[in-house]
């Protein structure tokens, strides 16, 4: 038998250390499931290859499966001389080997498939969820201020200048995401403040509503959530925008945060890669829209307030505005 597979990606898989083990465990095109997924996650982690987003979607070892595990193979020159001339796209006990061996010597990917990354992302969300609700209790205070200024307009405008220049950046996100101004206030900010007063009732469930998930389980969990057209997830080892730093899941009952949430830097665990902690609380009450309210994603600017009410961004950047004074740019 040969060694037993080291990467975080592999190791504990029976089918994948069978394929390293045994001729007739090879796997070839037309194998389906969550093994194939691995290697397909490892060829898009480890090349720049293409493979089609239905076959990653479906786990299915296809033709640009199998295209991309020949370009692995021809670039390495993973050829068996004792009845081979050229690489084929069958992933067998030396691409197996060879797979393993470039995931185990990365350190990106060491990090990026390590199963401990759940108790790290696990240690970073009540490090930060404090900060949650200072976020939505700053928030209230400003919109009631909001309020007032829009109100006093008329009868004091002084007082009225002077709140909308203490709360000009909650006044901003509300325009830009909610379309709510001085016109239409009456109607719809009461609504605004009810809604941040539903985040303020639910935030004691958050600890019992909150997981990490390091990326092997996520990949097997919301494997469809990684696919959209014309898009991949992985490019070189490098991320791109569809996926997900966080999703939510009422079937699976939690918000789910990837390592995506964190820095993969093992001196360093709470420190973020271009994300400010302010941005990382955001992301724990952008979730909190979508698992609690059933909020959606989408940009709400220019579409009016009833689309901003139910826009799960809308109240993660107002609050953000509101409780740490930056101008959020999307």
């Amino acid at each position: 038998m040969t060694a037993t597979l080291q990467s975080g990606l592999f190791a504990g898989d029976a089918t994948l250390q069978r394929a390293a083990d045994i001729d007739s465990g090879h796997i070839v095109p037309g194998a389906i499931g969550d093994h194939v997924a691995k290697i397909q996650t490892a060829l898009l982690f480890l090349t720049t290859s293409s493979i089609e987003n239905t076959e990653f979607l479906e786990g299915r070892y296809g033709t640009t499966t199998a295209d991309a595990v020949l370009d692995y193979k021809e670039e390495r020159e993973i050829i068996n001389p004792t009845y081979q001339k050229t690489a084929d796209n069958i992933v067998g006990r030396m691409t197996m080997a060879r797979l393993d061996k470039d995931l185990t010597e990365s350190q990106l990917a060491t990090l990026m498939f390590d199963l401990g990354e759940r108790a790290r992302i696990e240690g970073l969300l009540p490090f930060l969820r404090p900060g949650v609700l200072r976020m939505v209790n700053t928030t209230l205070n400003s919109l009631v201020e909001c309020k007032e200024a829009f109100e006093l307009s008329i009868i004091n405008p002084m007082e009225s200048l002077r709140l909308h220049r203490k709360n000009a950046l909650t006044i901003d996100g509300l325009k830009r995401f909610f379309s709510v101004d001085g016109n239409n206030q009456s109607r719809f900010l009461p609504r605004i403040i009810t809604n941040y007063q539903g985040y303020r009732t639910v935030f004691p469930r958050l600890p019992g509503n909150q997981r990490g998930i390091n990326y092997v389980d996520f990949l097997k969990r919301f494997r469809r959530n990684l696919v959209r057209p014309e898009k991949k997830f992985l490019l070189g080892g490098a991320f791109v925008e569809n996926l997900p730093i966080a999703i939510s899941s009422q079937s699976n009952g939690a918000m789910f945060f990837t390592p995506l949430y964190r820095l993969f830097n093992p001196i360093e665990p709470i420190q973020i890669r271009g994300r400010a902690v302010e941005s990382l609380t955001g992301i724990q009450v952008h979730e909190m829209g979508h698992f609690y309210f059933n909020f959606v994603d989408g940009d709400p600017r220019g579409k009016g307030p009833e689309v901003g009410l139910r826009t799960t961004g809308s109240y993660d950047i107002v609050a953000r505005q509101a409780t740490f004074n930056q101008r959020v740019v999307v």
